[in-house]
């Protein structure tokens, strides 16, 4: 979810363009969201300060019209255990009980290895890792350290070659005085970059908004921040394509965190 300042920002630049004093210059603007979801990331903030960034505490929330929507539409089947699922997703995203148990549709994981392969099934073979074979997984977990440590471990058994490319990058002395010599170059030069990383694995929060066909879970730690679980176990098209790695592999309760303060 955005920060409240970045609507806010959009509100004083159409009351600039279009010379009205009115919420958006008078533009009727569409905003969709789920409380229920992540909330605005701040840096080291406390819950307070989390909660004061949402929408709701903007001074354009007394203007906003809301228009709710009931139908949950990445489990749209008439499928018995996936209605249940929807109604359990409603759950976990409303109560702020902090220890909840996961469906036992829901796989049960005994280590990362088993999580992997659960997700990504003969990950080795070049022949199956397509692109569409790709597009229709991932694993998710709360924290940047172990996404990155699923994602070398995937790397490993991905077939082909792998290369390392190096930057010629150079550092500059504090303090050193430098010109920017541009003018008068014989030829053109475009410089690109590629901020990219691996993605067999990415954090709870970068998952918002996706649907995906097969998601792995891994809840060794746990969520730490509002709406995390929800979103993770929201991501998938069915309950029975849920993979999960929970910390003691005999437990089948997890951490859920919630704000009831946020919800609408």
């Amino acid at each position: 979810m955005q920060h409240k300042f970045c609507v806010e920002a959009v509100d004083r630049t159409l009351r600039d363009i279009r010379e009205i004093n009115e919420p958006f210059g008078g533009v009727t603007v569409v905003l969709g969201g789920d409380f229920k979801q992540t909330l605005p990331v701040i840096t080291k903030g406390t819950r307070q300060e989390i909660v004061r960034a949402c929408l709701t505490k903007s001074h354009l929330w007394s203007g906003v019209r809301l228009l709710t929507l009931v139908k949950n539409m990445r489990l749209n089947s008439n499928d018995t255990e996936n209605v249940k699922f929807a109604d359990y997703l409603i759950e976990i995203g409303t109560n702020p009980k902090e220890d909840v148990e996961l469906p036992l549709e829901i796989k049960r994981c005994k280590s990362t290895m088993d999580l992997l392969f659960k997700v990504y099934p003969n990950l080795n073979v070049e022949e199956v890792a397509t692109e569409t074979y790709l597009q229709e997984r991932s694993i998710l977990s709360a924290r940047n350290d172990d996404v990155a440590t699923l994602n070398e471990l995937a790397i490993n058994y991905f077939p082909g070659e792998l290369h390392e490319y190096l930057a010629a990058d150079k550092a500059i002395e504090d303090d050193q005085p430098i010109e920017n010599r541009r003018n008068k170059t014989p030829f053109q030069m475009a410089r690109r970059q590629f901020p990219v990383r691996l993605a067999f694995a990415m954090t709870i929060n970068k998952s918002q908004g996706q649907s995906v066909k097969y998601v792995g879970i891994d809840l060794r730690n746990h969520v730490f921040s509002h709406g995390q679980l929800y979103v993770a176990l929201s991501r998938c098209t069915s309950s029975n394509r849920i993979s999960v790695l929970l910390g003691n592999e005999d437990d089948d309760k997890t951490t859920n965190v919630v704000y009831p303060e946020v919800l609408l």
